[in-house]
C-alpha cells in the first residue's frame, strides 16, 4: 500500500522537480553559448524560443499533472488538487527567494 502524502509535501517535491529543472536548463544554456561559436544570431534564437516551449512544457507538466489527474478522475479529490497547486506556488516562492537570498549572500562574499 502506497503511503498518502500531504498536499504540502506533494507540492515541496513538485517545486524541488521544478527548480533542478530550471539548474539543469540554465547550466545547459550557460555551457552552450561557452562551447559553441558556430551559430547564427538566427539559429541561436530560434533555439532558445523552441527551448523555451519544451521547458515551459517540462515543468507545467511537473506542477500540473497530478493535480489535473486527481481533479478529473476523483471527484472526492478536488480540493486537494487546488491544495497541491497552492502549495507547490508557495514552495516555489520560498525556493526563489531563498535562491536569490543564498546568490547575493554569494556574490558579497566572493566578488566584492
Amino acid at each position: 500500500m502506497m503511503k498518502k502524502f500531504s498536499p504540502f509535501t506533494i507540492g515541496l517535491l513538485q517545486s524541488i522537480l521544478v527548480i533542478s529543472y530550471c539548474i539543469f536548463a540554465a547550466f545547459f544554456m550557460t555551457y552552450l553559448v561557452e562551447t559553441t561559436n558556430f551559430m547564427t544570431e538566427i539559429f541561436y534564437g530560434v533555439f532558445v524560443l523552441v527551448f523555451f516551449i519544451i521547458s515551459a512544457l517540462i515543468t507545467a507538466s511537473a506542477v500540473f499533472a497530478y493535480p489535473i489527474y486527481l481533479f478529473i478522475n476523483d471527484t472526492d479529490s478536488r480540493k486537494q488538487s487546488l491544495q497541491i497547486v497552492m502549495a507547490t506556488l508557495l514552495w516555489l516562492i520560498i525556493l526563489f527567494i531563498a535562491t536569490l537570498i543564498s546568490g547575493i549572500i554569494y556574490y558579497q562574499n566572493f566578488y566584492v
